[in-house]
Order: C-alpha cells, then structure tokens, then sequence
C-alpha cells in the first residue's frame, strides 16, 4: 500500500510510520520545514515537506497514494492558539481533503481525539470537531478515530507532562478529586486500529471511540505514569477553579506552559468511552493499563 501519513514526526505518527513500514507499506511522511525528526530517525521512510495550511505545498504528497492517515494537529500541548488551531485542523484538513478527492485517494482515516464533543470549548476539542465534519461531508471512503488519552514511549501532551511531573516533583498537583474516570489507551493500540480500518471495508465512512481495555481513574493513571518512572508520588487535590485560574495565567507567560486550559478542560470531561463497535466492526483489541504500563517498564520506556 502507497500510504501517506500527516503529523508523522509526532508521537502517533512516528509509531505508525514505523509499523507501517515494518509489514511492508511503502510509506511516505509529510513533514513541515521545521519539524523535529528525531522520532522517525531509525525508520527508512520518505519524507515530503509541506504544510498543511499551504495547499500547493501538499499536491506531491498526494499524488499516487492508496491511503492518507490524517494525523498532524496543533494539540493542547501548547498555549491555546485559536488562530493556529483554526488555520491547521480545520482549514489543514479541508486542503488535505480536497487533494485526496481530487487524486482519487481509496481510504482516508483521521485521527481525532474524544474531545471532539460539543461541549467542550477549548481550542482544540472545537477545531477537530470542526474538522471531522469536514471529513464526514466529502466523498472520501473516510473513517475518523477518537483515541482517548494515549501513553506510550516518546509520549507527548498529558501523558508526557504526567511523567515529567512524576519524575521532577515531590508532589504531584491534581485537577480536581482525581477521581474521573477514563480509558487511557496504549499508543501501538491506536496504530494497531488505524492498521485495521486502513484494510476493513466495515469501517468506512464511520466514527469510532477509542479507549483501553479498562476503565481506571485520573489518580491511577498518574500512579501508573510514576511506576514508569519507578518514583510514585504523593498527590495533592487542587480545586478545578484554581488550576484554570493558573492554566490562564500560564498562557500568558509561556509558550509551553505547565498546564494549559485544554488540558483541564480535557481531563474534566473525560469518560469511559464505548469501544465495542470498534470491536466487533474491526476487531479492536486494546490491552489494559496494566499491561501498558508493565510494557513500558520492560522496555524502561524506550521506542
């Protein structure tokens, strides 16, 4: 298969390149002038340079492809941008769209995020709403995928912050009773599901959650983050007023900062998402936390 994979330099990205790649696709990277390749340093793939919010920039990335896996975004690591976010998820994916139907692309699959529900506000959850519509209202043969939040080696966004938070702090601050409950989902899980739609006539034109095997709370995902690091840290509960209170003035002074307004946004909304569609339409098969976490230790969180 002829693949192209946006956002490959990424933590999803890379590790789809490189699964990709292992069982035989011949994959092509689209990266930007920019972009940190570090995680894509041991795969042989080729990269194209464009961007997405320049359309021209993508027509030779597009052409005599099988598939694209639409994975770049501007996430809620950063600073919210509502202008970036705007220009990159929603106006990128409708450039990216646009080329797929023009060059006759067979499978299309956009990785999206649980956070793309109306009620959440953030820059973020709004844009890749915004952006799975776009997709949902082409003729491509798409399939749109809402992993929750993914952990795994070269992790970025909460799950990397959780674990610099764990290996650095002697307390570790927690939004809200810590009590949410959600599905975190190991990364080679999601490749492993984007893989499978990529060849399953069952998935088109349909949208999937995605999520674990089970269900555990915020405050057990951190301490599962610290057995990683092999430091557990005591946690202290902070009100979600006073951290949005902090995420605000955080924006204000960095461009990385510590805690951003989506983050909090994202961990208050979180759920145990239903993956049994995704089960029985492609034969999804996640592991639990547990043994997530029991792979990184093995492989002491390396690639």
């Amino acid at each position: 298969m002829n693949l192209l994979i946006t956002g490959a330099s990424g933590f999803v990205g890379s590790h789809l390149a490189r699964a990709a790649h292992q069982r035989g696709d011949r994959v092509r990277c689209l990266v930007r002038p920019s972009s940190d390749l570090a995680l894509l340093d041991d795969t042989a793939v080729q990269t194209v340079v464009g961007d997405l919010t320049d359309k021209d920039s993508l027509r030779q990335a597009v052409t005599d492809l099988d598939a694209v896996v639409h994975c770049a975004a501007v996430t809620s690591e950063a600073a919210s941008d509502p202008s970036a976010g705007h220009r990159t998820n929603v106006l990128g994916t409708k450039n990216l769209v646009e080329l797929c139907g023009d060059n006759d692309v067979r499978r299309f699959v956009f990785v999206s995020t649980l956070s793309a529900i109306p009620q959440n506000t953030g820059v973020y959850g709004r844009t890749k709403l915004e952006a799975e519509r776009i997709v949902a209202a082409s003729s491509l043969r798409f399939t749109v995928l809402r992993p929750s939040t993914v952990y795994g080696p070269g992790a970025r966004g909460l799950s990397a912050k959780i674990e610099r938070y764990v290996a650095t702090l002697p307390l570790i601050p927690v939004i809200g009773d810590g009590r949410q409950r959600f599905r975190p989902i190991y990364v080679g899980d999601v490749v492993s599901a984007i893989l499978a739609c990529l060849g399953s006539e069952n998935a088109v034109r349909k949208t999937y959650d995605l999520g674990g095997l089970d269900g555990i709370s915020f405050a057990q995902f951190i301490d599962g983050m610290g057995d990683v690091c092999g430091k557990r840290r005591p946690q202290i509960r902070l009100p979600v007023s006073i951290c949005m209170g902090l995420a605000r003035a955080f924006a204000l002074a960095a461009k990385n900062p510590p805690l951003t307004v989506d983050n909090i946004l994202g961990i208050t909304q979180m759920s145990e998402c239903d993956i049994s569609r995704a089960q029985e339409d492609f034969g999804f098969q996640p592991m639990s936390f547990r043994d997530g976490i029991g792979l990184m230790q093995r492989n002491n969180g390396k690639l």
